[in-house]
């Protein structure tokens, strides 16, 4: 192995078996004996030295990301440090560092993320996309509650109750208006974009033929 400070302080070491060897749990870290096969500068000194690799809390490593899956249907929110330590370190086999990203799966498919916060322990995350983010492709109807989607200037709404009275827009119909219909309106029925004022429709993108009949 390489161990290596700058271009002039540097060596090249082999392992060499001794009691020293192996991992401890009780501190988090790997020991080893070496012996130098070539050094220079400030290296040359060192030779059969115990040296530790560092895979404990103390570690300057930094954060990595990693899934587990529990193979058990039980809950992975609201976990403790004590029940998230167990799981990254039989999962994993290292000792957390700050900032690592643990995400954990149970056999039901559910998903939690945790951050580790060193002394602070593990913090769940409360907002964790899972992969399933849609970039290209099509959300149908029934990924979308009526009206769940609105912002300050806009409302999309997979039902036509806000904007049309009956039973609204068809194929051949433009339908009729609320009296107060207010807003953007994505019509998916005709393909087109209407703005609604005060029960009139101001303004139609898109396909123009069968226009809606204003609100009285």
């Amino acid at each position: 192995m390489l161990i290596k400070h700058d271009e002039n302080n540097w060596g090249t070491y082999k392992t060499v078996y001794s009691s020293y060897d192996g991992y401890s749990v009780t501190s988090g870290f790997y020991f080893v004996l070496i012996e130098r096969v070539f050094a220079t500068g400030n290296f040359t000194n060192l030779n059969g030295r115990v040296i530790t690799f560092g895979v404990g809390a103390a570690t300057t490593r930094g954060a990595g990301w990693w899934k587990y899956l529990t193979t058990t249907a039980n809950a992975v929110t609201g976990l403790s440090d004590a029940a998230v330590d167990a799981f990254f370190n039989t999962g994993i086999g290292l000792y957390p560092s700050y900032g690592d990203r643990f995400v954990l799966e149970n056999t039901g498919g559910d998903v939690t993320a945790y951050i580790y916060q060193g002394s602070s322990g593990w913090a769940e995350q409360t907002q964790f996309i899972d992969g399933d983010l849609l970039v290209n492709g099509t959300v149908t109807t029934a990924a979308l509650a009526a009206g769940s989607v609105t912002a300050e200037k806009i409302e999309v709404s997979s039902t036509t109750a806000t904007i049309y009275s009956g039973s609204g827009p068809t194929a051949s119909s433009g339908g009729t208006g609320n009296s107060n219909a207010q807003g953007v309106y994505l019509n998916g029925v005709l393909n087109r974009i209407e703005c609604w004022d005060s029960g009139k429709i101001r303004v139609m993108m898109g396909n123009l033929s069968n226009p809606p009949t204003n609100g009285s």
